[in-house]
């Protein structure tokens, strides 16, 4: 929490921090918004009312893009690489890690790669935050029940993302 108790960050053990400002409260709840020009982890999700008193919490995913849930494959034929989308905003990616037959061969095999999403409303855009990465932004206005792909705008960050592929993806 911020010294005007006007703002707060969260962050969970797997996750950067993501800030949010309160928007307002009463006695059963405080309304925030996620900030979208800081840190883009985990965070609450897409939750905008803290409840001050609650039993459950259930994750619910915008119609909008409720297709992205599930496991996307980098190959037609839907082997090898792949990440899948959890409704809870956490992601993983599988893929080889291939160093050769040399020193490091001990390390070849399959790796997988826990990360974080969040979809942005307001921009349209998907942002993913891979363990070790920095964050990443992609338009995703292609959607299909079968295929989708990751474009990065053109204002992205140098470098690229372990889950970045300028091809589609299949489901």
């Amino acid at each position: 929490m911020n010294i005007e108790k006007n703002s707060f960050s969260i962050s969970w053990d797997d996750s950067i921090a993501c800030w949010y400002d309160i928007i307002s409260e009463d006695n059963e709840k405080l309304a925030v918004k996620r900030r979208e020009d800081g840190p883009v982890g985990l965070g609450l999700g897409d939750v905008t009312n803290l409840l001050k008193s609650a039993k459950t919490v259930v994750y619910t995913v915008d119609e909008e893009i409720k297709g992205l849930i599930g496991t996307w494959y980098y190959d037609e034929t839907k082997n090898g690489k792949s990440i899948k989308f959890q409704v809870d905003g956490i992601c993983y990616c599988k893929y080889y890690q291939n160093y050769g037959s040399g020193t490091f061969s001990n390390l070849n095999g399959w790796v997988t790669r826990k990360g974080v999403w969040h979809y942005s409303k307001e921009n349209k855009l998907l942002s993913i935050t891979m363990d070790s990465e920095i964050s990443y932004y992609y338009d995703i206005s292609d959607l299909s029940s079968t295929t989708v792909t990751l474009k990065l705008p053109s204002d992205s960050p140098a470098g690229t993302s372990i889950v970045y592929s300028a091809n589609p993806l299949y489901k």
